[in-house]
């Protein structure tokens, strides 16, 4: 009898347990939507505002001015869900808009909308600038040219790598990095893109690495040890300007960017720190000097004035008669 009982209940269990993964079935059929979506410019995903979430149906983001083609990986969540691109694939031309939308098709359905805006090709400014194993200051600013890099005391000699790390505003934007010391220009090759930093819009350049005693070994075919302070320039030209097939950039860079670079515990002297202040920058200096020089001028002109007034008044007080007067009444 007791067995009967436990063979019974052992029914029901499987029943009810049976009924809740069909009733789980049917939730998760009628409740379609996206597990990821990724919308990919070129060879770059781009960064979707805000980011995504299942919940989320309608996102912005910026394409490249020249990322070709536009494609779409969406992934869809829920038991018999699919999920496919919906929008007819119309190219956005430079400086417009468009959309790329996904639907997501079960018992039920999503839908989900990226609205496009591709750059105009003009931008010309970068939006960070880094220095694996050294510190750079001050803060970077797009519209700040000059700065200056302290290599930090951790960085051991011969066994760090030297690479320069920028965000581009468009990925398309023409670079070119290259170090100055002693007369002497060397080149920065880039290094080739991984996804990782495709997703976080980074481009990266190998300096060579750090050794002891201050300096920089250079990668082969230079293969040169250069003795810091070292100046590193990064050129800069509008996506539009490096975007011609088969060449490189047209005419000169938009943007310079001059970074110092000095050794551990070692930092630019007050003659430096002059030149890299923003306030005291060589169109400030020579302005100041322009101002001194009017002000002098404009005393040397009034001086002059007051001088030969009072001449001639001293003059006229020598050349003009005396006047005596006598008594009427003698």
């Amino acid at each position: 009898m007791q067995q009967l009982f436990w063979l019974h209940s052992a029914r029901v269990l499987a029943v009810l347990a049976l009924g809740t993964e069909a009733a789980a079935g049917q939730e998760s059929t009628a409740n379609c939507s996206l597990e990821a979506l990724w919308v990919w410019g070129g060879g770059s995903p781009l960064q979707l505002d805000p980011a995504f979430s299942p919940a989320v149906h309608h996102y912005k983001a910026s394409l490249d001015y020249a990322a070709e083609p536009v494609w779409v990986d969406p992934v869809a969540r829920g038991a018999g869900c699919e999920a496919r691109r919906a929008d007819p694939g119309r190219s956005v031309v430079a400086g417009g808009r468009g959309e790329v939308a996904v639907v997501v098709r079960g018992e039920d359905h999503a839908s989900y909308s990226v609205a496009l805006t591709r750059r105009s090709g003009r931008d010309d400014a970068l939006d960070s600038l880094a220095l694996r194993g050294a510190e750079i200051s001050p803060t970077f600013r797009p519209e700040v040219h000059s700065y200056r890099a302290q290599l930090l005391s951790s960085v051991r000699g011969g066994r760090e790598r030297a690479v320069l790390i920028v965000a581009p505003a468009d990925m398309g934007q023409g670079l070119e990095v290259s170090l100055r010391g002693g007369g002497v220009r060397a080149s920065a090759a880039e290094l080739p893109q991984s996804l990782e930093f495709l997703r976080w819009r980074r481009r990266n350049f190998t300096l060579g690495r750090w050794s002891s005693g201050g300096r920089l070994q250079l990668p082969p075919p230079a293969a040169r040890s250069w003795r810091l302070p070292l100046d590193l320039d990064v050129r800069v030209w509008p996506a539009a300007a490096a975007a011609r097939p088969g060449g490189g950039p047209e005419g000169p860079p938009a943007r310079t960017y001059t970074v110092r670079i000095y050794p551990a515990g070692e930092g630019p002297d007050d003659a430096e720190s002059m030149g890299t202040h923003p306030a005291l920058s060589l169109k400030g200096v020579v302005a100041a000097a322009a101002a001194v020089f009017l002000c002098c001028v404009l005393l040397g002109i009034v001086y002059v004035n007051t001088m030969s007034t009072s001449t001639g008044e001293a003059e006229d007080s020598r050349q003009k008669p005396l006047e005596v007067r006598g008594d009427r009444g003698g």
